[in-house]
C-alpha cells in the first residue's frame, strides 16, 4: 500500500473539495485539471461508488447487472454517469479527458463526478468497484474489463465498449486513447438534444473498434509487458516502449516478429543490451532491450525515408593506410570557439565524415569557410586514383546545430558534383521535439533539404542504438540516439546527439558529438565497461556535456578536444572535465584550436602531424 499513498491523499483532498463545493453555484471549469478540483455531487445523491444509483431515479436494483441497450448519459440536464480515468496517465491524455469533463459539465447542470480508478471508495471496498454505478471508464484502469478489452486490441486500435453500467474507452497508446476520447466527445455533441437537455446513446451509436494506425498493427503484441508510451521519432518513425521486460521476453518477441512475416536483418549485443533489426517490404523494425531499466523499445519506420544500415562491407583492396583527421574550425579571433569536424580515411581510400563545422564566419570575425576546408582535406588525403572525385562512404551528423552541420549545407551547394557520398547517417528528432528544445529547427531542416536536393541518390539511414555499419576496415556502432531518452520531452537539443563507437585497426574511438548531461547517465548505465576506448571525443566541446563518471568508464589513452584557443583554459578548470585533466591514464589531449591533426591508425602516440589552418 506504500506506493499508493499519494493517490489516497489526493482522493481525500477530492472529498474535502466536494464537501466545500456542494453549497456553491456550479460554474464552467477553468483550464486546471478537474481532478484537482472535482465538481460536487448533485444534491440528494449518494457519493458511494462514484456514480448514481439509478438512471430512472428509483432505488430499485436488478439482482443481476446486465448490459444496457440505452445509455442516458445526461437526462433533463442531469449527468447520470461519473467520469473515471486511469490514475497514471500522461499530461496530454489527462488534458484531453479534461476537455471531455468540461463538455459533460457544459451539457449538464455541472454536477459531474470526476476521479481516478484508485478512489477512496475503491480502497474502502477491498479494491472492488461498485457494479451498480454508471461510469465512463477511460484508459488502462484496474477495472477487470479494461484489461480484457485491451487484450483484444492491436497497438493501432482503440475501442469504445459497454459492460453492464460502464462505458469503457481503451487503447494501447496515448495517441489511440486521445483519439478515442475525442471520438466519444464528438458523439456526445452529435447526440445532444437541446430541447430535453439530454444525451442518450444506443449500442449501435458507439464506434466499437477503430484502427488509427495500420502500420503499427502489423507488429505482434509484446506479451508479459505493458505499453508505457508511444513516441514520435520523426520521419515516418515511431516507437513503442515496454516496461518490466526481460531478455527472454526480447527473444520471444523477435520470434513473434518472424512469425508475423518479418525477416531478421541484423543482431547485436553490447554489455548485455540486446538489439535486433527486422524488415519486410515496407517496414524496418528495431528492437532494443536494456537490462538496467528492464525496458524494451520497438522502433518501426518506413522505407520512404530510411534505408537499412550496411552491415557487410564489400570486399576491397587496400590502397592506403587509415587516418583520423581532426580539423579545427574556430579561428583565434572568433567569438564562437566551438565547432566539430572529423574525417577518417579508410584502407579503400574512402572517408567517414563526422559533422563538419560552421557554415561560415559571422560578421567581423576572422574569415572561415569550413566547407572548402573539408573539400581540400578530402582531395589532399585521397589516394591518387580518387583525387579527382573523393569518395565519402558515410557522412554522419551527430545533431542539427550550426557549428556541426552548417558546413555541410554550404558544401552540398558548392561541391556536390566534386564528390561521391554513398550514405548519410542521421537522427533528426520529430518536429514537436525540436519545437520544445529551444534550438536546432532551421539547421536540421536545411541539412535534410540539402541531402535530398544535392545527393538524392545517396542512402539515408536513421540512426538507432544497436545498429552497426561496416565500411572497408571500420565498424561503427550506435550507442545512443534520442529514442533512449524517450518518453521524456526534449528540452535541451544536445540531448538528441547521436553517440557512436568506432573500431578501426584494433583501436576504438568514442564519438560523442554534443552529448548532454541528460544523455550521460543513460549511456553510462547501459554500457558501463563497454565504453572503454583508446580515443574519446570530448563531449560538447567541454562545455555542458559529459562528466567524470563517463570519462572514467571510457578511460581513454588520448582525448580529442574540438574547441578553440579562446576557451580551452577555462574549460580545463570546469569540474566536468576534471578527469580529463587529472587522469594519469590519459597520455595526451589534442585541442583542435585552428589546426589540423592527422593521426595514423593504429596510433602509438607519436605518429601524427599537426599544422595550422589557413
Amino acid at each position: 500500500m506504500k506506493i499508493r499513498l499519494l493517490p489516497i491523499i489526493l482522493a481525500l483532498v477530492m472529498i474535502v473539495s466536494v464537501m466545500s463545493l456542494t453549497a456553491c453555484n456550479n460554474n464552467t471549469p477553468d483550464n486546471t485539471d478537474p481532478f484537482e478540483s472535482s465538481s460536487s455531487v448533485p444534491d440528494g445523491e449518494s457519493n458511494s461508488g462514484n456514480g448514481f444509483e439509478s438512471q430512472s431515479g428509483t432505488d430499485t436494483e436488478p439482482s443481476e447487472i446486465t448490459d444496457l441497450t440505452e445509455h442516458k448519459i445526461i437526462a433533463d440536464g442531469k449527468a447520470n454517469y461519473a467520469l473515471i480515468r486511469y490514475e497514471s496517465l500522461s499530461k496530454t491524455v489527462i488534458s484531453e479527458i479534461s476537455e471531455l469533463y468540461k463538455k459533460l459539465v457544459n451539457l449538464s447542470d455541472g454536477n459531474v463526478i470526476f476521479t481516478t480508478d484508485w478512489s477512496v471508495e475503491y480502497i474502502k471496498n477491498n479494491k472492488q468497484h461498485d457494479e451498480k454505478a454508471y461510469e465512463i471508464v477511460i484508459g488502462d484502469t484496474n477495472y477487470e474489463q479494461s484489461a480484457k478489452i485491451k487484450e483484444g486490441l492491436s497497438y493501432g486500435d482503440y475501442r469504445i465498449d459497454v459492460s453492464g453500467r460502464k462505458i469503457f474507452i481503451v487503447a494501447w497508446s496515448d495517441e489511440g486513447l486521445i483519439k478515442a476520447v475525442r471520438s466519444f466527445s464528438n458523439l456526445l455533441t452529435k447526440k445532444y438534444d437541446s430541447n430535453t437537455k439530454s444525451v442518450t446513446l444506443k449500442n449501435e451509436d458507439f464506434v466499437i473498434t477503430k484502427t488509427f494506425n495500420s502500420t503499427i498493427n502489423k507488429l505482434p503484441v509484446y506479451e508479459d509487458a505493458s505499453n508505457f508510451n508511444t513516441y514520435d521519432c520523426g520521419n515516418d518513425c515511431d516507437m513503442l516502449i515496454f516496461n518490466k521486460t526481460s531478455a527472454e521476453g526480447f527473444e520471444k518477441y523477435t520470434k513473434n516478429l518472424n512469425d508475423k512475416g518479418f525477416k531478421e536483418y541484423a543482431r547485436n549485443s553490447m554489455n548485455n543490451n540486446l538489439f535486433a533489426t527486422y524488415t519486410d517490404d515496407k517496414t524496418i523494425v528495431n528492437v532494443i532491450y536494456s537490462p538496467y531499466n528492464k525496458q524494451t523499445r520497438v522502433i518501426y519506420e518506413s522505407y520512404d525515408y530510411t534505408s537499412l544500415p550496411q552491415i557487410n562491407a564489400p570486399e576491397y583492396k587496400k590502397i592506403c593506410d587509415s587516418l583520423l583527421i581532426q580539423v579545427g574550425v574556430s579561428p583565434d579571433k572568433s567569438s564562437q570557439q566551438n565547432g566539430e569536424c572529423y574525417l577518417i580515411r579508410l584502407e579503400d581510400g574512402s572517408f567517414i565524415i563526422y559533422d563538419g563545422g560552421f557554415k561560415a564566419n559571422n560578421s567581423g570575425e576572422q574569415a572561415r569557410d569550413n566547407s572548402e576546408r573539408i573539400l581540400n582535406t578530402l582531395i589532399e588525403y585521397s589516394p591518387d586514383i580518387l583525387k579527382s572525385k573523393p569518395r565519402i562512404a558515410a557522412w554522419i551528423f551527430t545533431h542539427g546545430h550550426g557549428d556541426h552541420n552548417g558546413a555541410f549545407i554550404t558544401f552540398a551547394k558548392n561541391y556536390s558534383k566534386r564528390v561521391t557520398i554513398d550514405s548519410f547517417i542521421i537522427n533528426a528528432p520529430a518536429a514537436e521535439q525540436i519545437a520544445t528544445s529551444g534550438s536546432g529547427p532551421s539547421i536540421t531542416n536545411q541539412t535534410e533539404l540539402a541531402m535530398f536536393t544535392y545527393f538524392g541518390e545517396s542512402a539515408i539511414v536513421k540512426a538507432h542504438p544497436g545498429q552497426y555499419f561496416n565500411y572497408a576496415n571500420i565498424k561503427i556502432e550506435v550507442l545512443y540516439s534520442l529514442e533512449m531518452f524517450a518518453p521524456n520531452q526534449l528540452t535541451y537539443f544536445n540531448t538528441s546527439s547521436v553517440v557512436t563507437r568506432l573500431t578501426i585497426n584494433g583501436q576504438t574511438i568514442i564519438m560523442t558529438g554534443d552529448m548532454s548531461p541528460d544523455a550521460t547517465p543513460i549511456i553510462c548505465s547501459m554500457y558501463r565497461d563497454f565504453l572503454k576506448a583508446d580515443f574519446v571525443q570530448v563531449a560538447h566541446h567541454g562545455y555542458q556535456g559529459a562528466n567524470s563518471t563517463f570519462y572514467k568508464l571510457v578511460d581513454p589513452t588520448w582525448a580529442l578536444w574540438p574547441v578553440g584557443a579562446g576557451d580551452i583554459e577555462r574549460l580545463k578548470a570546469n569540474a566536468r572535465n576534471e578527469y580529463l585533466i587529472s587522469s594519469k591514464n590519459i597520455k595526451d589531449i589534442y585541442v583542435a584550436e585552428f589546426n589540423t591533426f592527422v593521426f595514423s591508425l593504429p596510433f602509438d602516440g607519436t605518429n601524427y602531424v599537426k599544422y595550422p589552418n589557413k
